[in-house]
């Protein structure tokens, strides 16, 4: 390979990491988001519903009952929505932090796994585990962290325990 091909193939490597990263996001959000749907589904809630992205909905269906919609823009973000109110602090804390654990554990098991591929060098499954990698850590870090505006299940949490703390009958 001669040197002037190295900034060639530099940009169109940034290019296509950049590409398997975007790509990324609509999956580890929905994996996220899952981990908020799953628990209120299985505690009861009705009407379950996660949306992917905002605007023009391109593809919805349903899984494990519950409603899953993708949409055309913003697909790095997503929201759960349900029916029905929370009945205890435990339930609470179940449908609000099972998701950043969740993407906490996958952003580990994907750390593995992308240490293993530089390991054993396999640079297409470098690309994908190190844009898996990112996306998880992205989504945990803003799971927990609240950064200027945005959403976060930690703001989430405190605010539905205030909530439930003004309810002096809510079993805990």
């Amino acid at each position: 390979m001669t040197p002037e091909w190295i900034p060639l193939l530099l940009i169109a490597g940034f290019l296509g990491f950049r590409l398997v990263l975007h790509a990324s996001y609509p999956l580890c959000i929905f994996l996220h988001e899952l981990g908020h749907a799953l628990p209120a589904r299985l505690l009861g809630k009705t009407s379950v519903e996660v949306h992917i992205g905002a605007n023009a909905p391109v593809l919805s269906g349903t899984l494990f009952g519950i409603e899953i919609t993708l949409h055309r823009e913003h697909t790095h973000t997503g929201t759960t929505h349900y029916q029905g109110e929370v009945q205890s602090v435990l339930q609470a804390c179940l449908i609000i932090l099972t998701a950043p654990l969740l993407s906490l554990t996958l952003t580990v098991a994907l750390t593995a796994w992308l240490l293993g591929m530089l390991v054993y060098q396999s640079l297409p499954l470098t690309f994908i585990a190190s844009a898996l990698t990112l996306a998880n850590l992205h989504i945990t870090l803003s799971a927990w962290l609240p950064l200027g505006n945005a959403h976060s299940d930690w703001l989430d949490f405190v605010k539905t325990m205030q909530k439930l703390r003004q309810n002096p009958r809510m079993p805990r």
